[in-house]
């Protein structure tokens, strides 16, 4: 039985469903397809990067392929090892090492599959890390996790970098209340996840060359301006001022 992605429109359905049914394409691009286990269409489902297998290479015939048209993508792996048939053509070829080199089974997850984790700050393949994560993006990539190094150090607060949940704890209890200096702390571990955020986006989607530099640039940025608005002549706030001005530099 075909999904809601790989059924056609059926012809005695309700005018609704009729039209649900051509807002597809529409809508697949607000979807983050989570394939799982695998047990879904191995044809029609769109589990290769939010398209399926019949969308992208539409000359392949499944009876030619040896692969049923009711098949299922857990049906093709065993082992921590993808099992296709061999193909017949160069077009099933092309799929087939489309799926094999782009997707590997992730053993401990109960061969879950998904995309090979590459760090783009770094712009090499993450040893031993199957999906991107929060945790990696801002605190295990060397590159993130030296931004934030430097933005505790420039913040006065002497310790390293925690996990995800470390932080987020931290600044929770820590930079708390109304004060200037806990409105700056605030301010940088904010505009830190932001702008790695952002720096990786700019990577991405637009190809751009973004380093640990550009990006602290960008958090001074956001972290002076908040200062500028303050008048405290205090010494601790004196000190993250100087520090922050002096950031990057």
């Amino acid at each position: 039985m075909l999904s809601f992605w790989g059924i056609t429109k059926p012809l005695l359905a309700s005018w609704s469903w009729r039209n649900l049914v051509k807002l597809r394409d529409r809508v697949s691009d607000c979807y983050c397809y989570k394939l799982g286990e695998g047990n879904i269409s191995f044809w029609y489902d769109p589990w290769l990067d939010g398209r399926a297998i019949k969308d992208i290479f539409p000359e392949i015939n499944p009876i030619d392929s040896d692969v049923p048209r009711n098949a299922k993508v857990n049906d093709f792996f065993r082992r921590g090892q993808w099992c296709l048939p061999l193909p017949m053509d160069d077009s099933t070829e092309e799929a087939w090492d489309c799926i094999t080199s782009n997707y590997k089974i992730v053993e401990e997850q109960k061969d879950c599959i998904s995309r090979e984790a590459v760090c783009f700050l770094v712009e090499k393949f993450v040893e031993g890390c199957n999906v991107e994560t929060v945790e990696h993006i801002f605190f295990d990539c060397p590159v993130s996790k030296s931004i934030l190094r430097d933005v505790l150090k420039a913040c006065c607060i002497n310790r390293d970098v925690c996990s995800w949940r470390g932080e987020c704890s931290w600044f929770s209890m820590k930079a708390v209340g109304r004060g200037c200096l806990a409105k700056v702390i605030r301010t940088a571990f904010i505009s830190t996840i932001y702008n790695i955020w952002r720096g990786k986006n700019c990577i991405v989607f637009d190809n751009t060359v973004v380093d640990a530099v550009m990006i602290k640039s960008w958090i001074r940025f956001d972290v002076m301006l908040k200062m500028y608005g303050y008048r405290n002549s205090s010494d601790s706030f004196m000190c993250i001022y100087q520090n922050w001005y002096r950031f990057c530099n």
